[in-house]
């Protein structure tokens, strides 16, 4: 497809403020997906490649943190390691199972949430382990910790 053709039509999803550049078309796992050849690409990723360059195998990572944002300005690429490096530096990043970052749960806690709900209700328990209401949910209904037995 010609490049012109693509921007053009690229562009008539875009809401440009003067910060973030929002994607108003459609959304895929948070982020913006753009069809372009009959495949559907992340907005962020056709954006680095229209305004900067090819993407090859990398991952264009946001540095303003908003998947919807396709400002070329905020887009930098990096290796899939840099991007989860990049969000954990950033507080975006669940920890790995078995290990605790500030804010997060232990497996033990984990554990002890999972017992204490076969007896009492979500808000009690997350009364009792000083835990969000909606944590406490998402474990029970496995949303969160689910392999934590």
């Amino acid at each position: 497809m010609d490049n012109e053709i693509m921007f053009e039509r690229f562009m008539k999803f875009v809401e440009v403020t003067d910060s973030c550049w929002l994607w108003c078309g459609s959304m895929r796992g948070g982020y913006g997906a753009f069809r372009v050849e009959g495949k559907i690409e992340r907005a962020n990723r056709v954006a680095y490649e229209l305004f900067k360059g090819e993407v090859g195998e990398f991952h264009v990572c946001h540095t303003c943190d908003n998947p919807r944002c396709v400002n070329p300005e905020h887009l930098f690429l990096g290796t899939r390691s840099d991007n989860m490096k990049d969000a954990y530096d950033k507080g975006r990043l669940v920890p790995p199972l078995g290990q605790r970052f500030e804010g997060s749960l232990s497996r033990l806690e984990v554990r002890d949430i999972k017992r204490a709900l076969r007896d009492k209700g979500i808000a009690e328990v997350a009364r009792e382990f000083g835990v969000k209401y909606q944590t406490v949910k998402d474990i029970k209904r496995g949303k969160s910790y689910k392999r934590v037995m």
